[in-house]
């Protein structure tokens, strides 16, 4: 996975490769890759970069706040132990234990 503070340093920089650098951002983000998870961030950057005209990016956005259990939006809550698991509420979180 891609490092995440050059990556805010290429979208800094702006050019050809910003709306790259935000998809691989969003990443970290999504994944807690370097940064604490955030689905909030994550959605921010994947929708700069599919504003930029990041096609994967656009195709990312849907499934980004998305509960990992029923798919409802948007997504309330991480799972305190991983961090990275998404769920909307007590019940989808009863599933996993």
């Amino acid at each position: 996975m891609a490092e995440c503070k050059p990556l805010t340093q290429v979208i800094a920089q702006g050019g050809a490769a910003t709306a790259i650098a935000q998809r691989l951002l969003a990443l970290c983000y999504h994944n807690g890759e370097g940064v604490e998870a955030n689905t909030v961030q994550a959605a921010l950057w994947c929708r700069r970069a599919a504003d930029g005209g990041d096609a994967t990016a656009a195709d990312n956005l849907p499934g980004i706040r998305q509960c990992n259990f029923c798919g409802a939006t948007p997504v309330r809550k991480l799972c305190a132990r991983c961090r990275k698991t998404r769920y909307c509420g007590a019940a989808c979180i009863m599933v996993r234990q």
